[in-house]
């Protein structure tokens, strides 16, 4: 499954669950802490620490980008 694909499958699962995707596929924190399976607290530890997950800050708060998180979400399964 390409990257793409796997952007897209976190794109319907957020819309169908009524949760904001935004107009370049970001997500905020809670929603990105939720399609991790972690907490937020989690994603705000991993900030300061060498498992960085990309982000950027905004006025709005924490966004993630779905490819990063797609691209997480492999690794984080290999790793299993």
């Amino acid at each position: 499954m390409s990257n793409q694909d796997r952007v897209e499958l976190l794109r319907r699962w957020c819309l169908d669950r009524g949760l904001w995707v935004g107009p370049f596929d970001e997500v905020g924190e809670s929603t990105a802490a939720a399609l991790c399976d972690r907490s937020p607290e989690t994603l705000r530890y991993w900030r300061g620490t060498d498992r960085r997950l990309p982000c950027r800050k905004t006025k709005a708060g924490w966004r993630y980008a779905l490819c990063d998180l797609a691209e997480f979400l492999d690794e984080d399964a290999e790793d299993c």
